[in-house]
């Protein structure tokens, strides 16, 4: 389903795995449902825009259609916002920035944290 992204990826002190689907926060694992799993994902693959309620709602939907996972619910404007709020409350408040009235975006990593010697992790600068 994620084969065309890196192995891993790494924003700040969050490491995910997309082939996976895990997710680390300081090297501690951390469970995601697999929709606040994609929202994070499709945050990291727009790391200097902001994104909006709708790219997210449709990216959720292609990935869910894509993998067979049967059909879902479409998601609203408030079951995005309860799913980031999870995300947040799991990963840090940082992560995720809400934009009013338009959206979301990637908060800011920690400067120091974006070092990584492993080869395999694709680090998302700022």
């Amino acid at each position: 389903m994620f084969d065309d992204l890196p192995k891993r990826l790494r924003w700040g002190n969050i490491t995910v795995e997309p082939q996976a689907i895990r997710v680390w926060r300081n090297g501690e694992p951390v469970y995601l449902t697999f929709r606040k799993f994609q929202i994070l994902l499709f945050l990291l693959q727009n790391p200097h825009r902001v994104v909006t309620r709708e790219e997210i709602a449709g990216f959720v939907q292609r990935q869910e259609r894509s993998g067979k996972r049967g059909e879902s619910k479409p998601m609203d404007g408030r079951t995005i916002d309860a799913h980031v709020a999870e995300i947040r409350r799991r990963l840090g408040r940082g992560i995720i920035k809400t934009v009013r009235r338009v959206g979301y975006r990637l908060g800011d990593p920690e400067e120091e944290t974006l070092m990584d010697d492993n080869p395999e992790t694709t680090v998302i600068a700022p």
